[in-house]
């Protein structure tokens, strides 16, 4: 019954995420989010081996997104947001900070420590899906013209 609402959602899922449905009808949900996570982390390193610059081939993992963003290979979505320079840096600050933490909070542990981790239910590992989701539109949207 689970899977009957669950499988339906996937296809919300940003493009590189809606074939997943194996990992729901298979049970395997951390699976799943590990995955989601990895083709994110992914996109950032396809940002940075897409890059001429130097300054940003070495770095991986949580520190690539600041370097993606402040070398400016990638830009801040929604640049008008933030109406004094110092409430665009502190955007710049969360933006990345909430980019690199999903890396160091979850496609870390569920790729190296999932058995860390407890169970999850379905819906569960669809939320994270979620998360992984909108991180990927925000990679997607910060891309320079």
């Amino acid at each position: 019954a689970i899977l009957r609402q669950v499988l339906p959602c996937l296809k919300l899922l940003h493009p590189d995420l809606q074939s997943y449905a194996t990992y729901f009808k298979d049970g395997k949900y951390k699976q799943a989010v590990a995955a989601a996570f990895e083709r994110y982390e992914n996109k950032l390193n396809e940002a940075r081996d897409r890059s001429r610059k130097r300054s940003v081939r070495g770095p991986s993992g949580v520190d690539l997104v600041y370097v993606l963003y402040n070398e400016k290979v990638l830009k801040r979505p929604y640049a008008k947001l933030g109406a004094t320079p110092s409430k665009k840096e502190a955007l710049q600050k969360a933006f990345t900070g909430f980019l690199s933490g999903a890396i160091g909070w979850i496609r870390n542990p569920y790729t190296h420590e999932k058995h860390h981790l407890p169970d999850m239910s379905a819906e569960e590992a669809l939320e994270l899906l979620f998360v992984a989701s909108y991180l990927m539109h925000m990679v997607d949207k910060s891309k320079p013209n």
